[in-house]
């Protein structure tokens, strides 16, 4: 980075920081950086030939005081460009942080720092593989995994209600399992996965999805929505899965 590398340079450079007292008749002959409108006495701040600007804060005696100079960002704000950056002790602490990271990294993964590029994007071209083979296979076993959970469904007044989990599953394909439990066994279906509950219900049993989002949201302070047949939930936990069911079964139990 450019910016950056000329910073270090001037702190190498090791400028003096002079602190002036200019009239306010005589400010015009001070290339100040920016025009101030201040009136008497104006203090200047002047690094070298570099910079001047009229400021009352504290300032280095040297530009080397500053120390190593980091640039951590970059961004534009109304038109104008803020640049984020870490100067002296931060970027010695910033660096420890750095290290340790890429120390564990390079040793969990058997390999140099400078490989961990490489190596990382290879763990995801491998990640991506596999997902898309781990989606592939929920896909052809969705029928019979269906048919499983279809199968311990139990009785709430006049519905059958499934309320279960799946884990490491397809987001989208969750969905369609949902929904085809739902249909299977003529009920409602609520599947929990990664703090969603997706709730399904088949037309045949007479129920709206929405309904049932409604009452959870409203006594577990879960969010979302959806359709008649199919609605999701999010912001649940497994562990309250005895809270959710009580309050689906006596929501079933008064329909």
């Amino acid at each position: 980075m450019e910016v950056q590398a000329h910073a270090r340079r001037i702190v190498e450079e090791n400028v003096p920081v002079e602190i002036l007292t200019v009239e306010a008749d005589e400010i015009d002959t001070v290339p100040l950086r920016r025009e101030t409108k201040r009136s008497g006495p104006i203090r200047v701040i002047k690094v070298g030939e570099l910079d001047w600007s009229a400021c009352g804060g504290t300032h280095c005696r040297t530009t080397a005081e500053v120390g190593l100079i980091r640039i951590t960002g970059a961004e534009k704000i109304r038109g104008h460009a803020l640049i984020k950056f870490l100067a002296g002790r931060q970027v010695a602490s910033d660096y420890d942080m750095r290290f340790d990271v890429t120390d564990v990294l390079s040793r969990t993964l058997t390999c140099h720092v400078n490989d961990l590029p490489e190596r990382f994007d290879k763990i995801q071209h491998e990640n991506r593989a596999l997902k898309m083979e781990l989606t592939r296979v929920q896909k052809e076993m969705l029928p019979v995994q269906a048919e499983q959970l279809a199968a311990s469904a139990i009785s709430v007044s006049k519905t059958r209600l499934v309320f279960d989990k799946v884990e490491n599953y397809d987001q989208k394909l969750v969905n369609s399992l949902s929904s085809t439990v739902a249909d299977q066994m003529g009920g409602v279906a609520v599947i929990y996965l990664d703090g969603r509950l997706i709730i399904s219900a088949a037309e045949s049993c007479g129920l709206d999805a929405r309904n049932i989002a409604a009452e959870l949201s409203a006594k577990a302070g879960l969010k979302g929505g959806g359709s008649a047949r199919q609605a999701q939930l999010g912001g649940a936990s497994w562990d309250r899965r005895d809270e959710y069911s009580t309050i689906i079964r006596d929501f079933l139990s008064n329909e």
